[in-house]
């Protein structure tokens, strides 16, 4: 009996400590972040950590990863692109992290699949519609019904269309890293 308890504590220990590293990765690339003169939505390598964090991990340990990030964030920490603290709902960009919180653990469950790359082009493909289609709404609707200042569909689609191929570059580097960190990380992960 004091052999199973002890796994469990062990196992226990190993999970948050991954998802405390994948939180700190996902705070750290937060932080790097470059302004667009055509957009109000910051550049960052944010997605691109979320996508590996989706292909690294298990659908519970992407989601608890998620979860964690943005009610840390809430609570006050740092960790956005712009800072924390239950203030940043009201921020633009807010609805792209609502959105990490579903599409990473829904990229992970589809990537485990199969240890196919179309099934990792597929999952990353889906949890970035995901991402941008929920940011660009609450982008839309934050604007329309707190800020009283509509944006047209127009322009809302153009915002998505400008960073499909940062996106789309995202998408084809993790999925290429995702195989040789997964042999690296093996024990870990």
């Amino acid at each position: 009996m004091a052999i199973i308890s002890q796994n469990a504590k062990t196992w226990t220990a190993q999970r948050l400590s991954r998802i405390s590293l994948c939180v700190t990765l996902l705070a750290i690339r937060a932080r790097i972040r470059f302004p667009l003169p055509f957009s109000p939505v910051r550049f960052s390598l944010q997605t691109f950590v979320v996508l590996l964090i989706s292909l690294l991990l298990s659908p519970k340990d992407a989601f608890a990863t998620m979860a964690s990030y943005v009610f840390l964030g809430l609570c006050g920490f740092p960790l956005f692109i712009t800072g924390g603290g239950p203030s940043y709902i009201l921020q633009p960009t807010f609805g792209y992290m609502l959105a990490f919180i579903f599409s990473a653990p829904l990229a992970s469950w589809i990537a485990r699949r199969s240890s196919s790359r179309c099934y990792a082009l597929a999952a990353c493909f889906i949890a970035t519609i995901l991402i941008t289609f929920c940011g660009a709404a609450y982008f839309a609707l934050l604007n329309r019904f707190v800020l009283k200042t509509p944006v047209s569909w127009d322009r809302l689609v153009w915002m998505a269309l400008i960073y499909l191929p940062l996106d789309t570059a995202k998408m084809l580097i993790a999925i290429l890293l995702h195989v040789p960190l997964k042999k690296a990380l093996k024990p870990w992960l």
